[in-house]
């Protein structure tokens, strides 16, 4: 197999940490703690991917803004947020780049590298960097998440009851 004991490897629906290989076998603890044992031949014939390989990991973070947002703007505070991030690393540089124009908002997605992934928690990680994101954006008046917009068509009457005065 193309993993060792300790790679943390996905495959099909699955997700896990090595543990131990065998012949027939392979060991693999789950995000959950749950321990499974799974047939070598499985592996073998399954995509298996790493996602923390060369002991790094891109987060990605997507968000939507208005477009009445000045977006060069928005894309540089999103940097500089994921630059302030613990275990970011600079090559490669964070980015923020708009990744699509919705009828009511602008999507920006930004990606950065993180260090030492098997050691760190990317879950916090990406939230830490969400919560700093989202506070400098609504500090600088960003309109975060504007609502959609809705065609409405059809009639409307009025009707104008007497009253007893």
């Amino acid at each position: 197999p193309d993993f060792s004991v300790g790679d943390y490897i996905e495959w099909d629906d699955r997700a896990g940490t090595i543990d131990r290989i065998a012949l027939r076998v392979t060991r693999i603890r789950t995000p959950a703690g749950e321990v499974i044992v799974v047939p070598n031949t499985e592996l073998a014939t399954a995509a298996v991917r790493h996602p923390y390989s060369e002991n790094r990991y891109r987060v990605t973070q997507r968000l939507v803004v208005g477009y009445d947002d000045r977006i060069d703007d928005v894309r540089q505070m999103l940097v500089d947020e994921a630059t302030a991030g613990e275990r970011v690393l600079d090559e490669p540089e964070p980015v923020a780049n708009v990744t699509d124009l919705g009828p009511g908002a602008i999507e920006l997605t930004v990606w950065f590298w993180v260090g030492d992934p098997k050691n760190k928690n990317i879950a916090s990680i990406r939230t830490n960097f969400t919560a700093r994101a989202k506070q400098r954006l609504l500090s600088e008046g960003v309109d975060l998440a504007p609502a959609g917009t809705q065609e409405l068509s059809g009639e409307l009457s009025i009707t104008q009851t007497e009253t007893d005065e």
